[in-house]
């Protein structure tokens, strides 16, 4: 999906420019946080079991930030193999 999108440099409402550092992270984080919202019960029960109870990463949320820091390095990739822009859909 993140690799999809590079074709979007402009936002298509704003018309504002849309760079890879930003497009990216914000592809990630929000796949991860749509998955996070309907498994939140689910995945606090496996972390509780993984970490203990009381502890900073038991909190669904940092799969969020997961996304955003994976979502930078496949956009990062995607940018230096594929290039940016439409030109890359006609390749």
């Amino acid at each position: 999906m993140i690799w999809i999108f590079g074709v979007f440099t402009r936002h298509p409402v704003l018309m504002i420019p849309m760079h890879w550092w930003f497009r990216a992270p914000a592809i990630g984080g929000w796949m991860n946080f749509v998955l996070m919202f309907f498994a939140y019960d689910q995945m606090r029960v496996i972390l509780i079991a993984i970490f203990g109870v009381g502890r900073p990463l038991t909190s669904p949320l940092w799969f969020v930030l997961e996304g955003a820091v994976v979502g930078a390095i496949i956009g990062f990739c995607a940018t230096r193999v594929g290039g940016e822009g439409p030109e890359i859909a006609n390749a």
